[in-house]
């Protein structure tokens, strides 16, 4: 028995020091785990892309720097501009939401964001992804990124 917990306890510490992490993005510019607080990840992204940068400016680096495999999925004034500067081979899926159905329209209509799976792993019996989203006002300025772990499908 107590073989079996010595074992749960050592699988546990790999699990939290990133064994089985897939990254989906570039190690070279963003090396993170998911052993790391939300806080930490967040502020490295920050360092990289600071409150305040233009959303294009943003796409570009995700799509420059951290070359997301699995892509990414962009407010679709972003993707249009980078497409309008000579892109042709972008991993992005434009995002242009329809209003809500129901009036009335929320001020800052429609969400600007930018979000990337940074990677993923397993914990508990499932598949968590690690997550990034950029949040940008109606100037399209960079106001917040939220860090989140996610089990769904």
């Amino acid at each position: 028995m107590k073989h079996a917990h010595l074992f749960v306890a050592f699988a546990t510490s790999l699990l939290l020091a990133g064994c089985g992490w897939k990254s989906f993005v570039s190690t070279k510019k963003l090396d993170v785990n998911p052993s790391m607080k939300d806080g930490d990840i967040r502020q490295k992204l920050l360092s990289l892309t600071p409150k305040g940068s233009d959303g294009t400016n943003v796409l570009k680096f995700v799509v420059d720097d951290l070359r997301p495999t699995s892509g990414c999925s962009s407010y679709f004034a972003y993707y249009d501009a980078l497409k309008a500067a000579g892109y042709t081979r972008l991993n992005v899926v434009p995002v242009n939401l329809a209003p809500p159905a129901v009036p009335p329209t929320p001020p800052d209509w429609p969400p600007r964001e930018i979000y990337v799976v940074l990677g993923t792993y397993p914990e508990s019996h499932f598949i968590w992804s690690l997550t990034a989203c950029w949040k940008f006002d109606k100037h399209d300025k960079l106001t917040d990124i939220v860090i989140c772990r996610d089990n769904s499908p």
